[in-house]
């Protein structure tokens, strides 16, 4: 069967799709060769805990990931078409190791990635796209349990078609490029005692007041990190003399003024440019 052409809308994975692969994750096997939308991705270690066992809960294993990332794909792939993504991969589960990986060699055909240029390394980087769900299983299947999308996209409609569609090749045209208008903004609530506050489940005043009026939705990470993720009502840049920054498991938002006078860009992991 020939593969079906993906869609660079996301979102669009259909029932009959979502059944099927549910269907062949329940088989009671190990290792098997999923066939996702034409096209056939091979999985391994099924049953190998990602998540340790919590009371009478058995141990969540990376079946009962590819299954979540199955069922919430419609609403998933939404939030993450269009964005460049880097993953946080937990090989051994959320006990164990992990690292980042933001660029990729020889991926599978059904995964879109695109170039875009890094000052810290003075070159082109291709980033991932996760647009379809045969790119978020492979990234299941490779225990990508964090998956960290750029607040920006790198489709210029419908409201900034007056930016540029190139990202790679200079700084300069990156600094045009429709990546350097962030249209999320994400409030960071750990559970760690910074203030207090945090510990008594009260929103800090200098959130609840700007997000009253946005639309948003809780989010969460892979470990601790909850969260308020909000969408811009235009495509504004960083404001002047002021940085996005964003830690490893949730992003935040830092007002410390910028260190250098350019503008930052809202991506996951790093302040400023991407890199």
């Amino acid at each position: 069967m020939a593969p079906t052409r993906t869609k660079r809308t996301g979102g669009s994975v259909s029932r009959e799709t979502t059944r099927s692969v549910l269907e062949q994750l329940d088989r009671p096997v190990r290792q098997t060769t999923l066939e996702v939308e034409g096209h056939q991705l091979p999985v391994s270690n099924l049953d190998k805990p990602l998540w340790p066992a919590a009371g009478r809960r058995a141990p969540l294993t990376k079946r009962d990931l590819l299954r979540y990332f199955t069922r919430v794909s419609p609403w998933m792939l939404l939030h993450l078409a269009d964005r460049p993504l880097f993953v946080t991969r937990f090989p051994n589960g959320v006990t164990g190791k992990s690292f980042y990986q933001k660029h990729w060699e020889d991926p599978p055909p059904f995964v879109r990635t695109v170039s875009i240029w890094s000052s810290h390394n003075a070159g082109d980087g291709d980033y991932l796209i996760c647009e379809n769900l045969p790119t978020l299983l492979w990234l299941g299947q490779m225990a990508g349990l964090e998956l960290h999308a750029w607040y920006s996209r790198t489709r210029r409609a419908p409201d900034a078609l007056r930016t540029g569609a190139t990202f790679s090749g200079s700084e300069a045209a990156l600094d045009r490029s429709v990546l350097n208008y962030p249209d999320f903004v994400v409030f960071d609530l750990d559970p760690y005692l910074y203030s207090g506050k945090e510990a008594r489940a009260r929103s800090p005043s200098c959130i609840a007041a700007p997000s009253a009026e946005l639309e948003r939705w809780p989010s969460g990470c892979a470990r601790c990190s909850a969260g308020w993720d909000s969408r811009l009502g235009s495509r504004p840049r960083a404001a002047p003399g002021y940085t996005f920054t964003f830690r490893s498991c949730a992003p935040s938002i830092s007002t410390q003024p910028a260190t250098w006078p350019r503008r930052s860009r809202a991506t996951p992991g790093r302040s400023g440019h991407a890199r």
